[in-house]
Formats: structure tokens, C-alpha cells, sequence
């Protein structure tokens, strides 16, 4: 099975005020983004709880939790649950311009990257 699109993993932490902008801002991307895994590294909020309720909507948004701690850990376990052909990695604070990522891998597949 070929991959292809994007998978982007977001290492999170304590992330419930930024979290679902995040998300949203990723999907508003397209079709590129094959999934987002969002990967919760200790969370004492409700960034798990807002990350589930979103997933029922958006099948493309995986939860994981990654026992070991820092986000270098959880970047490397999402990775490992990556199907997509590409990975990009986006901090839970963050947001994604539109289309942004429609035209990077545009330019990627173009340029076989």
C-alpha cells in the first residue's frame, strides 16, 4: 500500500486553551492531511477530553498517550504511528495559515521530496 498525504503530530501538554484551534486550523487544510495524532505527554487538564470529542467528528484525529515525558518523546511516538507520506509536526499553541499545507505538498510531490 502506497502512502501518501500528510500525517502531522501534535505533542501536547496542559493544552486545553489551544487545542482545538490547532486541530481545526490542520483539518481546514484538506485532503492532504491524511491525519493529525495528537499525542498527550501528561496532561492534568481537559486537553483529552476536548481531543475525544473532536475525534467523533473528524475521523483523521488520533489520540495517543505517550508514557515517557518531554515533547522530543512524544514527536518520536507519534511518528511511529505515522501513515502518512510526509510528517509534520505542529505544537499544540500553534495554528496553520489556510492552505499552507496544500501547497507544500504540492511542491513536495512535484519535486519528489
Amino acid at each position: 500500500m502506497e502512502k501518501n498525504g500528510i500525517s502531522v503530530v501534535v505533542p501536547m501538554l496542559n493544552s486545553e486553551r489551544y487545542i482545538e484551534k490547532c486541530v481545526m486550523s490542520i483539518l481546514a487544510q484538506g485532503s492532504v492531511v491524511k491525519e493529525v495524532i495528537c499525542v498527550d505527554n501528561g496532561s492534568e487538564d481537559n486537553t483529552k477530553d476536548i481531543v475525544t470529542r473532536m475525534q467523533k467528528s473528524d475521523g483523521r484525529i488520533k489520540f495517543l498517550r505517550c508514557k515517557q515525558k518531554g515533547v522530543s518523546a512524544a514527536r518520536n511516538f507519534g511518528m511511529q504511528h505515522a501513515g502518512g507520506k510526509y510528517i509534520l509536526f505542529v505544537d499544540s499553541d500553534d495554528y496553520l495559515k489556510s492552505r499552507k499545507l496544500q501547497k507544500l505538498y504540492k511542491k513536495a510531490v512535484k519535486t519528489d521530496a
